[in-house]
Formats: C-alpha cells, structure tokens, sequence
C-alpha cells in the first residue's frame, strides 16, 4: 500500500509500515456496516480515548460512503466501548418522538417517519444504523435518540406537537384552563402554517401565544416536575424556544446566502448538544451525526481562499462544545476525495477535482481507498495538519468553479478525519455494484484492543 503524494510531500517512505506511523494516515481497511471484524478500527478507539460525545462528521447529508462508514462506527463504538446514545442533525421534537416510538417496540419504518431527515431515513446506507438502533431496545440497553436541531424534519410534526403539548399540560396540579390549552395547540399548527407562507402578522400572533405556554410552564413547574420530572419540564421549555426560534426565522425571510446566515440555528444547536450531555444523558456516551462545519470548533481561524465572504463571521456550535465538553469530546470527520454526492432518488452532484496539495488527494488512492489520521498524534512539522480540505462541504453546499476548499491547523478545529478515497451518492437500497466498501479481504477474528 502506497500514499504516493504523500511520498513527495513529506520525503519519507510510504510503506504500511511507515504508514501506521503516528505522523501518517492509517490504512482503513473497510466502511461495509456488515464487516465486523474490528481490528481496523484500533487506530479509532486510540484516537477516541476516553471520550463519552463523540462526533462523526459528514461533508454532505448525500454523502454515500460516509452513510456506510457511520453504521460501522457506531456498532463498533456501541458494541466495544459502551455508546449508547445516537444524536442526530434532526429536529429535537421529532428525534425524541422516535425515541418514544422505538421504546414502544413501533415497526422501523413508522417509528422514522415521525422524524427522521428523508436523506437518512430513505438511505440504504444509513438503514444498518437505524436497524441496529431499532434492534438495541430488546437489549438490557437500549440505544436512545435525541436531535439537536431546533427546525421540525417530519411533516406532521405541528399537529403533533400541539397535541403532545396539550398532554404534556394534563397533569394533576396544573392550573391552565382548556381554553389556554386550546390556544395553545392552536398556536403550534398555525405558527408552522404561517411560516410555510411567510405570513409576518400571523406569525407574530401565534407567537404571541404560544411563548404564554413558557409563562404557562413556570407557574405551575412544581406540579409539572411532580408529574414528569425536572427533565421533561425543561426539555419542554427548550423545544417551545425551538418554535419561537423557527417562527423569528420565517418572520426575518433569512436566506442562506453565507454561512453567517445559520448563526442562530447554530447557537440553537450548541446549547442544546450540552444539554443532552451534562443533563439529558450524564451518564451515557454519545455518539453524534451531523455535518462537519457544525462541529468544527475555530471558525475565526479558517480561511477560504475561493470565497472568504462565504464563511466570515459565521460561528460554529463545536466552538461551543469544545468550551463545555472538553476533553469528553471527540469529533471524526469523514471526508471524500472525489466521486458523487445525492440524496436518495435525487440528482447525483459530482464532485470537482481537487489539487493534489489538498488532505483527501494527499492520503487516499485507488490502493488505498481509506485512511485514517489522528490529528492528536502528527507531529508540528507535518504538512497534513494544513492542507486545504473539502471536509466541511462547503464546495457540495456553494458550487463554484474553484472549489470552496477550507483551510486552517486542523489540530485547532477537530480531533482526526476519515479520507475516503471514491463516494457515491446516498441511494434508496444496496451501494452502487461498483462502489468500494472493503480495500482486501477480511481477515479473521475481532481482535481490537
């Protein structure tokens, strides 16, 4: 196996050997969510720690391989080192009904449709996540689903929300009258309707009284802890300020024309993340979904040759995680070289060539489909901690002739990154027939530390 550009780049022998030196990447040897046999991995665990959030980043919701990769990761983060939560770039009111659906034992395929983004839930790549999530609630630990972001990802998501709010009040002790509740149920349905519409006035008014239901929640809090506990109360409080959020949005006519554009989705998606893990889930290790410029933690010190004003004064909720978390946080980027990108059944994205000086072309070929680097471990003077990279997807989100490639320390935003060498776009069943998912054949045993 050879890193033939690397050879130029760093002088240095490309043996496997001299590759699985920590300055180097280390060979992967397969994203197929059937293959377990774990011994490929170590270099993830090593890199991983002691860490209970662990993030694994995606340049694009369409990006197939690294929907193949994810399954693998997880059973294998699931299995081995004790995660046991999944959080997803999904609605936080949906991902939770999900939740709900899998603890009652829900078919699959219905307990997804109450909130999962299509581009996960129709993919035949993320399907082995899903399977395995489903299949952990007749173990003695489930795995739990939560979602971090605060926009509704299913279709009836308003109405339900109206009715699960309305519930959520029908405790003994809770002093609000059904004319409230109505007024209350009423508000989620027309807020979402009125944003769909950009109806500035009707969004005012069914904001007006739906943030009565947070008044509504901190007068009667004792009964309403009494009744579900401090963590429902609030869990409830945070997803009525994910209405109020969405509702602010719709009334502004934002557009994303730069990244700067999704700060206040960002800060949303920051606080909430923290809450999952220091009050939702204390005790458990998460494993988080989302794309990677979510999760990279220095924005400030970024810089985009092609199109500086596509990422100025944007901020980044990793930037938030990595204050508040620490050393409990890990984030893998998964990033590919070249290929195709799509949601399932939608136009396929080729991606553009990238120079050969950039971090995918550097570390992954045909020989070597895929390879891992521990930023932790490369040394000061390697030229892989500064490649330009597509990791973020900022050239699948804002096409350009030139590419829209980042470039920063990596060191400085993230913990280790997944080179792929081909992906393919995400598609409704099994991979495309040519599509590479294992570099050679399997080798024997689970023999990883």
């Amino acid at each position: 196996m050879r890193f033939p550009i690397l050879i130029t780049i760093l002088g240095v022998s490309a043996s496997l050997a001299a590759a699985q030196n920590v300055s180097e990447p280390v060979p992967i040897r397969s994203i197929d969510p059937t293959n377990d046999a774990w011994d490929d991995l170590a270099p993830v665990a090593a890199a991983i720690g002691d860490a209970r959030v662990v993030v694994i980043g995606e340049c694009s919701h369409g990006d197939g391989a690294a929907q193949a990769a994810r399954p693998r990761l997880f059973r294998f983060l699931r299995e081995r080192h004790g995660f046991s939560v999944l959080v997803l770039e999904a609605g936080a009111f949906d991902a939770n009904a999900v939740d709900r659906a899998m603890e009652e034992g829900r078919d699959l395929a219905d307990t997804t449709r109450l909130g999962l983004p299509n581009y996960w839930r129709a993919s035949g790549q993320f399907t082995p996540l899903l399977d395995d999530v489903w299949s952990s609630y007749f173990e003695d630990i489930p795995v739990r689903v939560a979602g971090i972001a605060p926009e509704f990802t299913s279709a009836d998501a308003a109405t339900r929300f109206g009715r699960d709010l309305t519930a959520f009040f029908a405790a003994p002790g809770v002093t609000v009258d059904r004319a409230d509740l109505r007024r209350f149920d009423a508000a989620a349905t027309s807020l979402d309707t009125a944003s769909k519409r950009a109806d500035a006035q009707a969004i005012i008014d069914a904001s007006i009284d739906l943030a009565e239901a947070l008044d509504a929640i901190e007068d009667n809090r004792d009964a309403l802890e009494l009744a579900h506990g401090e963590l429902e109360v609030d869990r409830w409080r945070l997803l009525i300020e994910d209405r109020l959020w969405a509702a602010d949005e719709a009334a502004s006519n934002g557009e994303m024309n730069t990244l700067a554009d999704c700060n206040p989705r960002a800060r949303r998606m920051a606080d909430r993340l923290v809450w999952l893990a220091e009050e939702a889930f204390p005790d458990r290790k998460l494993v988080v979904a989302c794309a990677t410029w979510h999760a990279l933690a220095n924005p400030d010190a970024l810089t985009c040759e092609t199109n500086p004003e596509l990422i100025a004064a944007a901020i980044n909720p990793g930037a938030t995680w990595r204050e508040a978390l620490g050393d409990d946080l890990r984030v893998i980027a998964i990033t590919p070289a070249s290929g195709a990108v799509g949601w399932p059944g939608a136009p396929p994205v080729n991606l553009a060539p990238l120079p050969p000086d950039a971090l995918e072309s550097a570390t992954t070929d045909e020989t070597t489909p895929f390879a891992f680097i521990d930023l932790r471990k490369l040394a000061d003077n390697t030229p892989l901690a500064t490649m330009p990279s597509r990791l973020a997807g900022l050239d699948i989100a804002f096409p350009n002739p030139d590419p829209a490639l980042l470039q920063a320390d990596w060191r400085d935003q993230l913990d280790a990154v997944l080179v792929i060498n081909q992906t393919f776009p995400a598609t409704h069943g099994a991979a495309p027939d040519d599509a590479t998912l294992t570099s050679e054949p399997e080798t024997a045993g689970e023999d990883e530390p």
